[in-house]
């Protein structure tokens, strides 16, 4: 009888797992393009969207680090904590729900700016073992294509399987946070 219930609850859990899956994977209607893969133990993210933004606007809402808590699903903390003409250091921490499991991500990054273009972090400390990310804006005139890479290394244990669905599912929370708060601020002339 035990192992009725065993069984009952691993076809369960692989059901709810499988679904987890379909739903990170699900098409976006808001032209947010995001790939992620996994060669060897770094996953690599490239995502783009174009905003109905200009340039700066765009940026500013990139460079925002001290309210990203206000427009970023699940980061819970974000400072800068030095900052000198096109340097930056940033502390940000976040918890990621997926579905019953979470995922903290607590970094601190060097991050060098070249305005109005280009973004460049590099993770100093953290549950990164490794983590460099660039963003690029390129300039369509009345609206702004944005091009994001990053390459990092977990230092947090996630579930075989489930590692690119969640990467997948976060990054592409983030892009549609950052691209509702550009247009939000586009919209109202901020």
């Amino acid at each position: 009888m035990a192992r009725f219930w065993v069984k009952i609850v691993l076809a369960v859990a692989m059901s709810a797992i499988a679904i987890l899956i379909a739903l990170a994977n699900a098409d976006d209607d808001q032209g947010i393009d995001v790939f992620v893969k996994k060669i060897g133990e770094v996953v690599i993210v490239d995502a783009e969207f174009d905003v109905p933004a200009t340039q700066r606007q765009a940026w500013d809402v990139l460079v925002d680090y001290e309210h990203m808590t206000q427009f970023i699903p699940n980061l819970r903390s974000s400072r800068v904590l030095q900052r000198d003409d096109s340097k930056l250091r940033v502390s940000q921490s976040s918890k990621v729900p997926f579905g019953i499991l979470s995922i903290s991500v607590d970094t601190v990054r060097d991050v060098d700016l070249k305005p109005y273009s280009e973004i460049r972090s590099h993770v100093i400390s953290g549950t990164l073992k490794k983590g460099d990310a660039t963003t690029r804006l390129i300039d369509l005139g009345s609206s702004t294509h944005i091009v994001y890479h990053s390459e990092t290394v977990s230092g947090t244990w996630i579930p075989q399987g489930l590692g690119i669905p969640f990467v997948r599912r976060n990054i592409r929370d983030q892009m549609e946070a950052l691209r509702s708060e550009m247009i939000r601020r586009q919209s109202s002339g901020s």
